[in-house]
Order: structure tokens, then C-alpha cells, then sequence
């Protein structure tokens, strides 16, 4: 994701909306992958306004109450059918 991330970011200074869509959260390889998602949240996360999570997953679900205070976007859980409206709210991000 970085590939794709870092160069809007330089180009822009910022992202103001990021989705994740997830069925379920699959967890990582290994401990090494583990890491690299940690430190790709620690030095993006500043970068970055809004966080929609779309999910029905219980665990996804939780997200923003659990991640929420220690990051810097305003994070927010949308369900499956919600789709379209954590779209909407992504853009009123700018």
C-alpha cells in the first residue's frame, strides 16, 4: 500500500480519506509482517484525515473504538450496507 500511498503524499502532502473494505481481518503472515503494518500506520497515520472502516466483521466493527484515540485520522465504522455513505463521508474529508 505504501507504493501506492507515499507518492500521492508527496505529491499532496496528505490523504484526506483512506477505506478499508474488509470481509474479515485475515491477520497477518508472520511476525516480520506484523511489524511492516505497524510501522507503515506509525509514519502514515499523521498524513491522513478520515479512516472509514466498511465492514460487518465483529472485530473490524470495533476498530475505530479501539484504534480511534491513538490515531490521528477521524475514524469511523460503516457497515457493508454503507458502502456508498463512507464514500460520501470520505470526500466531505477536503
Amino acid at each position: 500500500m505504501a507504493g501506492e500511498v507515499d507518492p500521492y503524499v508527496a505529491e499532496h502532502g496528505e490523504l484526506h480519506g483512506l477505506m478499508i473494505h474488509a470481509d474479515s481481518f485475515p491477520g497477518w503472515e508472520n511476525l516480520e509482517a506484523a511489524v511492516a503494518h505497524i510501522q507503515f500506520i506509525e509514519s502514515h497515520h499523521a498524513k491522513i484525515q478520515r479512516l472509514a472502516v466498511v465492514s460487518d466483521n465483529p472485530l473490524l466493527v470495533e476498530l475505530p473504538k479501539i484504534a480511534g484515540p491513538l490515531l490521528h485520522p477521524e475514524v469511523k465504522h460503516f457497515p457493508e450496507s454503507k458502502y456508498e455513505e463512507a464514500l460520501d463521508w470520505l470526500k466531505g474529508a477536503v
